[in-house]
């Protein structure tokens, strides 16, 4: 689908939509057709996230198990079966990476408080268990 839609191609779009509100059954290419222009807006987030957190198309494949061609239609706005469960993933993946970028930052802040021996000690007693499930180890 190109970025810009002719008036002709909007009309149609809101024409659907509109059938969709008022509840009328339409074909399956038609609801592809009337959701389309949102799943290509959905995805592109999707995508600049995962980009963003260095996460490539393969490691968030071996995250969500979901294959990495699904992912790949759903980031550009191919219909997908369960998007919805696709996108709670990413949703979940990209927090955690963000987690992970915090947690390693104040790691980073105690290590020059307290040097390295220190912090990594007082990150295996007082803060891994809270933020890692009791793992012990650093985020890195």
């Amino acid at each position: 689908m190109n970025n810009q839609m002719s008036v002709k191609e909007i009309t149609r779009v809101v024409s659907l939509r509109v059938r969709l509100a008022q509840d009328e059954t339409l074909t399956r290419e038609e609801w592809v057709e009337a959701n389309e222009v949102d799943w290509v807006e959905i995805g592109a987030e999707f995508r600049e996230g995962r980009l963003k957190a260095g996460i490539t198309l393969a490691k968030m494949a071996r995250e969500t198990g979901f294959s990495a061609s699904t992912l790949r239609r759903f980031e550009v706005g191919q219909p997908v079966m369960r998007a919805n469960v696709i996108a709670s993933s990413y949703n979940l993946i990209l927090e955690n990476s963000d987690l992970k970028d915090v947690c390693q930052q104040v790691f980073e802040k105690l290590c020059d408080v307290m040097g390295p021996r220190a912090a990594e000690q007082f990150w295996k007693d007082e803060v891994s268990g809270v933020v890692e499930g009791g793992s012990g180890t650093v985020v890195a």
